[in-house]
């Protein structure tokens, strides 16, 4: 089984992109900063993506086949996720 996570993804499209993946039977780990629920059927991991230290402890040892971020706006944000994502994800 494919196993994806998805930064943001509880509001607009996100939720849409979620559905389909969860249809296709992916499974989906969802990290936002806890000011939304994550949708049902995927497991919920609360952090600050700007916080690096808290996006790490919060991922754990967790690795994944694909990591979509929805809410990658600044060059620092994707310097952290650069960093953090580095050896966890072939994608």
């Amino acid at each position: 089984m494919m196993d994806v996570l998805v930064i943001g993804g509880s509001r607009y499209f996100g939720k849409h992109v979620i559905e389909q993946l969860l249809a296709a039977g992916v499974r989906v780990t969802v990290v936002n900063r806890g000011s939304a629920a994550a949708p049902a059927g995927t497991t919920h991991l609360v952090a600050d993506r700007d916080d690096e230290a808290a996006l790490r402890a919060a991922l754990g040892s967790r690795t994944f086949d694909a990591v979509l971020d929805q809410v990658c706006y600044t060059p620092r944000q994707a310097d952290i996720a650069a960093r953090v994502f580095d050896g966890r994800t072939g994608r």
